[in-house]
């Protein structure tokens, strides 16, 4: 996960300096500000889960990371078709 989008957002940069009309970010439609949000969130959980190691699990058995991932990707997702 983190691979790929730190690559999509490498390619974003790159594309910016090429791009002639103005700003990459200008020609984006508004309606992706939800879903890039929430990937955004959900990288930074990732690498907080990777720095801060969770020591135990829920009676799940997954992190309390895996959770709110889980629970941030269900909201988002309910939020970009609530929205549409």
């Amino acid at each position: 996960m983190i691979g790929s989008n730190l690559f999509n957002m490498a390619i974003i940069g790159i594309d910016d300096l090429f791009y002639t009309g103005g700003p990459i970010l200008d020609a984006v439609s508004q309606n992706h500000l939800l879903t890039a949000l929430v990937v955004i969130l959900m990288t930074s959980i990732v690498i907080v889960g990777i720095i801060l190691r969770p020591q135990r699990k829920t009676p799940l058995g997954a992190s309390s990371y895996s959770l709110a991932l889980i629970a941030l990707f269900l909201l988002g997702v309910y939020a970009r078709f609530a929205i549409s």
